[in-house]
């Protein structure tokens, strides 16, 4: 297929399945993702990009991956219209764009981020978001669930956009929850383990006090996820979301802020005693409302 109809100035991007991925630029010079059965033949890297099971893109049915692409561009559009994609019939079989997102949680990973209890919170609220969607609008689950396959617009976004709905079905459904959990765990032990190894719970060694607070409600909440609990049929993602939604996640960060306030607060304080003390001649009025007042400010602001 030649790619350079459609972008320009395209690479190749690994770990696509049994479909070929470029990134390039489209007319308009945005960045996009063009996803096509065949191999281009004009590409200046030409390979073959083979499976685990060492089954290529080449060999994949041309009319099966059109169905398989052009369910995961009518699940896009429902659940993620941002960066749905379009796609364009050719004689080749046809191929797939849709916007380009730079970043995904894998390389969250990859570059060592701290991790912030938020920050964290706020990913697990939108995944499981989209992934009750999907199963209330479309009746199926993801079934491809990957740290790759989550993206975010940048490193320290809090909305997350979910990709490569290819495979989506009703069978999937159960899967998700344990593939949640494998991700999850690749993210509190920052280590990248591009399979799952079927670990059932998190290590019990595992040093989460970057997470403070918060530490064990993730240990806790990665261990459910990882358990899995059903094999086939729906998974109950709405009470998944409303525990994580009840967890405060402060984390150490706001607890250790507040004992700085404190702190300036009752300091604030004793120089105010301190200097009443020294000057008896002279009359203070303090009006104590007005204190209050500024500090509540203060301390709402500062949150």
């Amino acid at each position: 297929m030649n790619v350079s109809a459609f972008i320009s100035n395209f690479e190749r991007l690994h770990g696509s399945g049994r479909a070929f991925s470029y990134k390039g630029l489209d007319a308009s010079g945005n960045q996009v993702v063009l996803k096509c059965q065949s191999a281009p033949d004009d590409a200046m890297d030409l390979f073959i990009y083979a499976d685990s099971d060492g089954s290529t893109g080449a060999d994949a049915d041309a009319n099966t991956f059109k169905v398989a692409i052009q369910r995961e561009a009518d699940i896009s559009a429902k659940l993620f219209p941002g960066v749905a994609g379009v796609w364009h019939d050719t004689d080749e079989g046809g191929c797939y764009i849709r916007p380009w997102l730079k970043h995904n949680l894998g390389h969250v990973v990859d570059f060592k981020q701290r991790l912030q209890p938020a920050q964290l919170k706020n990913w697990m609220l939108s995944i499981l978001d989209a992934l009750q969607r999907l199963q209330a609008e479309t009746g199926t689950g993801h079934g491809n669930l990957s740290l790759n396959n989550v993206l975010l617009p940048a490193l320290d976004a809090s909305k997350v956009y979910l990709v490569d709905f290819a495979v989506a079905d009703e069978a999937n459904a159960a899967r998700d929850k344990r593939a949640l959990g494998w991700m999850l765990y690749q993210l509190l032990t920052n280590e990248r383990r591009d399979h799952d190894e079927g670990f059932p719970v998190l290590p019990s060694d595992l040093n989460l006090g970057f997470l403070g607070s918060s530490a064990q409600f993730w240990r806790n909440f990665c261990n459910t996820l990882l358990a899995g609990g059903v094999r086939t049929g729906s998974v109950d993602w709405d009470a998944l979301k409303e525990r994580v939604a009840r967890h405060a996640g402060s984390g150490g960060k706001s607890r250790l802020s507040f004992s700085v306030l404190a702190a300036l607060l009752a300091l604030c304080v004793g120089i105010g005693v301190w200097w009443h003390w020294q000057d008896d001649s002279d009359t203070v009025v303090v009006d104590r409302a007005q204190i209050e007042a500024q500090w509540l400010e203060l301390v709402d602001n500062f949150f």
